[in-house]
């Protein structure tokens, strides 16, 4: 269960809070979608899920919890330890977050060679079913290609790919 609890952010450059006040409860198996306006801080309350907040630049209170484990005042030895494992997160603009010189097969394995044990050979199977139920074509394919030959929707999939791999909570 997700559990945030009046969740502040304010960005040490800006006037005002960049999230004020959030509060919401996520149970094991719900899914939970956040709409508003662009700037009402439907990323911000993300990152801060994630542990990616830049911490030396914002000031922020309240309470994040994963299963009773406090995350938002977490060591980040301890968020590393969550991050792709425990939490996926799939960014809006997926030119920006893959590596433009790696090639996308390696990019969606990451997390499980950072997290599992698995060998080479099974976390490549992995990846491959990871992007068909992307719903990403020719799975093989794509995992030989760079980023900058994907279309944007296809890179999209393939960071959905990359979030769930490793199937996180």
């Amino acid at each position: 269960m997700l559990e945030i609890q009046d969740l502040h952010v304010k960005f040490h450059n800006r006037d005002r809070e960049a999230v004020s006040g959030v509060s919401l409860t996520i149970q094991d198996g719900e899914i939970l979608g956040l709409v508003g306006e662009s700037g009402s801080g439907k990323s911000v309350t993300a990152m801060s899920v994630a542990g990616l907040l830049p911490r030396k630049r914002c000031d922020y209170t309240g309470r994040i919890l994963l299963d009773g484990q406090e995350l938002l005042h977490a060591d980040r030895s301890v968020l590393r330890e969550i991050q792709g494992a425990e939490i996926g997160v799939v960014f809006q603009e997926p030119q920006s977050c893959m590596d433009p010189l790696m090639k996308i097969g390696p990019q969606v394995e990451e997390t499980l060679r950072i997290h599992t044990q698995m060998p080479k050979e099974e976390r490549h199977q992995r990846a491959l079913a990871a992007m068909a139920a992307a719903e990403l074509p020719d799975p093989e394919g794509i995992c030989d290609k760079y980023p900058h030959e994907l279309s944007g929707g296809m890179l999209q999939r393939a960071m959905i790919a990359a979030a769930i791999v490793n199937r996180p909570k």
